[in-house]
């Protein structure tokens, strides 16, 4: 083992240089916010295997993309856990992400955050959540992307949500298959 020490007057630091040769990528954990079939609204969930996700919220129905998805692109892109949760319905009946994002905001470990929504209004939502997150020294950052949008739509939406914590990602995807799939898919897989 080889060490450095540096000492200054007040400041003592020393480095192994063994761990840095020797370390290695370690699996994150993601959070992750998104419609799902079933599974209780804004509780989180902790996963470890798609089947487990399925299991739990449920398969996203034909030609409709939420949770499963999600999960899916996930796991297959490196996540070894996901926190998860199923996003509910505020009192008009609109999708609630701001309540999903702040169970998710609670939750220690958690090392980037995904959402299922393209629109830039939830993003602002998750943007403020992370930086909340942050501020109590719960780090994260978010991964988000758009749909069916220009790069100079994608100028106006980084600009929207303009964050340090926040990686806007595009243009969109595709399955094997050739389905297209929107920005936030790729942004899952990145993440």
């Amino acid at each position: 083992m080889n060490s450095t020490i540096h000492e200054r007057p007040g400041v003592y630091s020393s480095y192994d240089a063994s761990s840095v040769v020797s370390a290695r990528t370690a699996a994150r954990t993601v959070g992750a916010a998104a419609a799902a079939a079933k599974g209780t609204a804004n509780s989180v969930e902790m996963i470890t295997s798609y089947e487990e996700g399925k299991e739990i919220f449920g398969e996203d129905a034909e030609g409709v993309y939420g949770m499963s998805t999600l999960l899916r692109l996930l796991f297959a892109n490196g996540a070894g856990t996901v926190k998860a949760v199923a996003v509910g319905k505020d009192k008009n009946g609109a999708a609630d992400y701001a309540a999903a994002f702040a169970a998710l905001e609670e939750e220690e470990g958690v090392d980037i955050v995904v959402c299922d929504s393209a629109e830039t209004a939830v993003h602002q939502s998750l943007r403020t959540s992370v930086e909340s997150a942050s501020a109590l020294r719960r780090e994260r950052i978010a991964v988000v992307g758009g749909a069916n949008e220009t790069a100079a739509q994608m100028v106006s939406h980084a600009k929207a949500i303009n964050s340090e914590r926040v990686t806007l990602v595009g243009p969109d995807a595709a399955l094997t298959d050739g389905t297209g799939l929107s920005a936030v898919f790729a942004a899952a897989a990145l993440a």
